[in-house]
């Protein structure tokens, strides 16, 4: 009987203070901070702009509409950066910077130091985002400093992250609604136990969408359920901010202010013809690509790395149907001076030497012969590293562009005509022809000026394209409009394309709306402006020169920036 009593207290106590320690986390007010405010950020992957605010006019995205244009701000022009593909623009949607500064030049590149040749879309790749970030940026997680700020749902890059669901693979909505309610169930039976507030930094990421654009094209009638289902996952996202904010404000006994923004990562465009890149290096020209050694599980490609003998390799291609990166290696000749001894990876050949590259016994232009292949490419990018200069090669001309200073958004960009017509467009086109003048612009002037042209933000963006130096590659193509040249992805099935420079292309979505937010309408924007624009409403501390985008006058309730700061 003793023993029993014993047990009694031995094992009662403990479970009675556990028990009574409950009751008085649950039954205690949560104590206000002196910053109750938090954002949810939507990434959509592939949301056009002009596109998806037709679509919210005609009713076919009504909790877009509601949210964000009849309640919200709306940039109209809002572009992306380049490449327009979601290996480069996922990461600056997600921190506020280019990919000259953040590290990732596109969803497939060379590193050449590392002599490494990632796909970030194959299944155990997609695990390695975070890595391959560079590490003098910030995510938009990595600001807020609390054990449980941060909520990342389906991105594969999450760095800082206090709570993540993951999708490696593009998904459905439902799953990714599922997963999600889980783990925002999970947290607030967390935050109840514990006292703690929700989260200060939700991002919600759907990937899928994007997916089915490439199988259908952003506009085909099939499409529409998927603008209902997204637009259903939107609000199904907004509904549990608000009701989590509601049951905020009821705990803590005053307002709490909210925001929420959407973002995407690039435009789409038809594609009305296929040429491939691939086939024209290795069928036409001869040359020996660099294939990696896949890992694959029937059939499916997992994990590929760089075979050992890749430097007989004379040429590194990472395509997609918009652009491709060409790498090249640096020929070392024998005393004769025409024969190749062998190909140094570890160098990159001058532009001098790209105009003249020895290959196969013969010296060729390897731009002329991209450019030759009009039908297919509407520009080629190339760094003059000596002089600090970009060329741009199109079909019938060429113009190079300068940069003053190192900030791609801070500096003043000189664009000129070296010959023939100019490969962008600007200096027939009543919008820009007026910078095309010998000076240098701000970068805004050239965003202003460009937004609604076949190139926007061109200066600025393929310039920076550039600065990851040791992933950038020797030459950027731009595909033609309405043609893809990549075949490494979908292919001929793909029914639409991203990656080059094209006003469908670039155009993505850009909206907020919250607490102290006037409905209106912005002009243009970058999607950049996104992570600096909700820490600033946030009231969030940041270094505004770790960030190429800032926030947005309109939507923060500054004085408009000027041209030239």
């Amino acid at each position: 009987m003793k023993q029993k009593a014993r047990r009694a207290i031995q094992y009662g106590v403990p479970i009675i203070g556990l028990v009574g320690l409950a009751w008085f986390l649950l039954n205690t007010p949560p104590e206000a901070t002196d910053n109750e405010s938090y954002a949810l950020l939507i990434v959509i992957d592939g949301a056009k702009g002009d596109t998806w605010k037709q679509y919210a006019d005609d009713g076919k995205l009504p909790n877009v509409k509601r949210i964000f244009m009849d309640d919200g701000v709306w940039v109209d022009h809002a572009t992306s950066v380049f490449p327009t593909i979601t290996g480069a623009g996922l990461p600056s949607a997600l921190t506020g910077a280019v990919p000259g500064r953040h590290g990732i030049p596109s969803l497939y590149f060379f590193d050449r130091v590392q002599q490494r040749y990632p796909v970030l879309y194959v299944a155990l790749e997609a695990f390695d985002w975070n890595d391959w970030l560079s590490k003098d940026v910030k995510t938009v997680w990595e600001h807020f400093d609390g054990p449980n700020d941060t909520l990342a749902i389906g991105p594969a890059l999450s760095r800082g992250a206090d709570s993540v669901v993951t999708f490696v693979w593009n998904l459905n909505y439902k799953p990714i609604e599922y997963r999600g309610k889980v783990q925002v169930g999970m947290r607030k039976l967390k935050r109840k136990l514990t006292g703690e507030r929700p989260a200060r930094m939700t991002v919600v990421y759907n990937g899928w969408f994007d997916h089915m654009e490439h199988g259908l094209g952003a506009t085909h009638p099939d499409m529409d359920a998927h603008y209902k289902a997204i637009d259903d996952l939107i609000g199904e996202a907004v509904s549990v901010f608000q009701k989590t904010m509601d049951e905020r404000e009821e705990a803590i006994g005053r307002p709490v202010k909210r925001y929420i923004a959407i973002v995407s990562d690039h435009g789409h465009q038809d594609i009305r013809e296929v040429y491939s890149i691939d086939k024209f290096v290795r069928n036409d020209r001869g040359a020996k690509v660099l294939d990696k050694a896949w890992t694959e599980l029937f059939g499916i490609k997992l994990k590929g790395d760089v075979p050992d003998d890749f430097r007989s390799k004379e040429i590194v291609l990472a395509a997609g149907e918009g652009h491709a990166l060409i790498y090249l290696p640096t020929p070392i000749l024998a005393e004769d001076g025409e024969a190749v001894a062998k190909l140094d990876w570890s160098k990159r050949p001058t532009l001098e030497m790209i105009r003249d590259y020895p290959f196969h016994g013969q010296r060729i232009d390897v731009v002329g012969a991209g450019i030759a292949w009009r039908d297919a490419v509407k520009f080629m990018l190339a760094k003059d590293w000596a002089k600090g200069v970009v060329h741009v090669y199109g079909p019938d001309g060429e113009a190079t562009i300068e940069r003053d200073g190192t900030a791609a958004t801070r500096s003043s960009y000189r664009y000129a005509v070296i010959n023939g017509v100019d490969p962008l467009g600007y200096a027939t086109d009543e919008r820009v022809k007026a910078l095309v003048d010998g000076q240098f612009h701000h970068a805004d002037k050239w965003q202003l000026a460009t937004c609604e042209t076949e190139a926007p933000d061109g200066p600025v963006m393929l310039f920076q394209a550039f600065d990851v130096v040791d992933r950038a590659p020797d030459l950027y193509v731009s595909a033609a409009p309405f043609i893809s040249i990549g075949d490494l992805v979908d292919g001929e099935k793909s029914a639409s394309k991203h990656g080059g420079l094209t006003k469908d292309e670039s155009w993505s979505t850009v909206a907020f709306s919250g607490t102290g937010i006037a409905k209106g309408q912005v002009h243009t924007a970058r999607n950049i402006d996104v992570v600096p624009t909700l820490l600033t409403l946030l009231g969030q501390p940041y270094d505004p020169n770790e960030l190429d985008g800032r926030p947005l006058p309109e939507v923060v309730g500054t004085p408009p920036r000027t041209a030239a700061p």
